[in-house]
């Protein structure tokens, strides 16, 4: 079974446990509903799920609502949706159910060059329980792999998967202060080699590769404001380029996501304070500046590959 999802390409999911999930190969009359030939959107979230034991009366035009189960509170269901621009309809993947355990959280979502999907799945901290590491899954006979590597209160988020076939992260402290490394991920071995310290002026979340090369990840500095800059892995060298913005309003809340689309246009993903849904955002690399264009209400996205 292969594990790539394109435009014109899905198959089979498989994800278990705690994991960084390697997603794949989507069934193909997914994306003959989606017509955008710039941008399509996939995110990730997690919710509620019907019990795969039950008939839920989804053949009967009146179904008794009574005889619907959901699974327990303390399992939900990994949900994938696909977000086309042009129509501006999210529109559910069909895929296995996924069941986790509530309490874990999505801390990176990407696709790879071949278009595989990737999801990092992290155990929350409590103040019983320190949280669990990162782990991925590969299949096709899906195999868990810890993250190796990882200190007692480390994560890895962010995930990129870059256009020569690198899948690259950040290693954060679980309360999200820095310092953060930028490290290169084996998805056979669990394994991470560090690439880059960041300053630990500021808190950095999401990696971005546009098909230029261009790297580009987001800091917040002590104010709170969100800044945009470019990533030089080879240089080491980390440049400011603007500040985010919202109708000039300083963009105050971090992002959930950054993505490129194949014509080298970024897109972020998230909301400012006490605002809801998330929702999706053109961004000018030079300015800074950000237009409101969907809402969406999933956990991180990603975009398809052309």
């Amino acid at each position: 079974m292969e594990l790539k999802l394109t435009r014109r390409r899905f198959g089979q999911l498989a994800i278990a446990g705690t994991v960084v999930a390697v997603l794949g190969n989507f069934q193909r009359k997914v994306f003959s509903q989606i017509s955008t030939p710039q941008l399509v959107v996939i995110g990730v979230r997690l919710g509620p799920i019907p019990s795969p034991d039950v008939d839920t009366g989804l053949d009967d035009p009146m179904p008794d609502t009574d005889e619907i189960n959901i699974a327990p509170s303390a399992t939900v269901g990994l949900i994938l949706e696909s977000l086309d621009i042009a129509d501006a309809q999210p529109k559910p993947l069909p895929i296995p159910q996924i069941l986790l355990d509530s309490d874990y959280q999505v801390t990176g979502f990407t696709s790879l060059s071949d278009g595989t999907l990737v999801a990092a799945i992290t155990p929350v901290p409590t103040k019983r329980k320190g949280g669990g590491p990162t782990r991925l899954i590969v299949g096709p006979s899906p195999t868990t792999v810890t993250i190796s590597g990882l200190k007692k209160k480390e994560l890895l988020e962010s995930l990129v998967g870059t256009k020569d076939g690198r899948l690259l992260g950040l290693v954060v402290k679980k309360n999200g202060r820095p310092p953060v490394r930028l490290v290169e991920i084996d998805q056979k071995t669990g394994d991470f080699t560090s690439k880059l310290k960041l300053p630990e002026n500021q808190r950095f979340s999401n990696l971005a590769e546009c098909p230029d090369g261009k790297l580009y990840t987001t800091g917040i500095d002590k104010d709170g404001k969100t800044r945009l800059l470019l990533l030089d892995l080879q240089k080491g060298n980390l440049d400011f380029i603007a500040e985010l913005k919202v109708d000039n309003t300083s963009w105050d809340n971090g992002l959930d996501s950054l993505v490129c689309s194949p014509a080298n246009q970024l897109f972020a993903f998230g909301a400012l304070r006490y605002q809801y849904p998330k929702a999706l955002y053109s961004v000018d690399q030079s300015s800074g500046a950000m237009m409101k264009l969907q809402d969406f209400d999933v956990i991180k996205i990603t975009v398809v590959p052309s």
